[in-house]
């Protein structure tokens, strides 16, 4: 009988697999639009798309914090990175997230502070249109004043929020204390993250997992019955 329970525990977990969420994996921006700032230098479309990072990460699929941890983004411009108008001090650009169902809520952000005419300080706002500053979620911070090298992110977490809507990014204090060769803000790479529901095969592994293990010891409890 307790092979049946342990099995029938398993498909419960299964079954109700919305309360069970695993660690974040990184989830990609799907749209964007510049607020403030101006026109400026390259695209925001180049701040989402992974385009300037030393690998790539599968949407919803790779893991938040091994990835952040080891992947830097170039310090070369053209096509990897967005500036603002030349002279400005802070720019404001919004970027769209649509997360699956298999996201339990957004709750980090992840920025690749640009090495050359960085973020000196940022709000990040949660809302349901382009430039809406509803929700304050992150304020007043400080990221990494990257030197003029290949770079790693910053991570921040939060209180979960919806899977979808727009984040409005608003940056000042622009450019970073190192200051490059172009005084604007600037942004190399952004990406959001929440925690994920395993998919069906991940679930049919732990199911066959939980059978093994019943089984293995229902015949240990038989062999000791004959021994004794």
């Amino acid at each position: 009988m307790k092979i049946f329970a342990t099995l029938g525990a398993a498909a419960a977990m299964m079954t109700a697999g919305a309360a069970y969420a695993g660690p974040a994996v990184l989830v990609e921006a799907k749209d964007h639009a510049i607020i403030s700032g101006g026109i400026g230098s390259g695209t925001p479309l180049e701040t989402r798309n992974q385009s300037g990072l030393a690998a790539f990460y599968v949407d919803e699929g790779t893991s938040l914090h091994p990835f952040t941890a080891v992947i830097t983004h170039t310090t070369i411009f053209s096509g990897y990175e967005w500036f603002s108008d030349s002279g400005t001090t802070s720019a404001a650009v919004s970027y769209f997230v649509d997360a699956s169902s298999r996201i339990k809520g957004i709750n980090h952000f992840v920025l690749w502070n640009e090495e050359s005419s960085g973020i000196g300080v940022f709000d990040l706002y949660y809302g349901a249109a382009p430039g809406a500053l509803t929700d304050l979620v992150l304020a007043g911070i400080t990221p990494t004043d990257n030197p003029l090298v290949d770079y790693l992110p910053d991570v921040y977490e939060f209180s979960k929020r919806p899977n979808t809507g727009w984040w409005t990014l608003v940056m000042d204090g622009c450019p970073q204390p190192i200051v490059g060769s172009y005084p604007a803000c600037a942004v190399g790479e952004v990406a959001w993250g929440g925690p994920s529901v395993p998919e069906p095969a991940t679930w049919a592994m732990m199911l066959g997992g939980f059978g093994l293990v019943g089984f293995a010891a229902r015949r240990r409890r038989q062999s000791l019955s004959v021994t004794a």
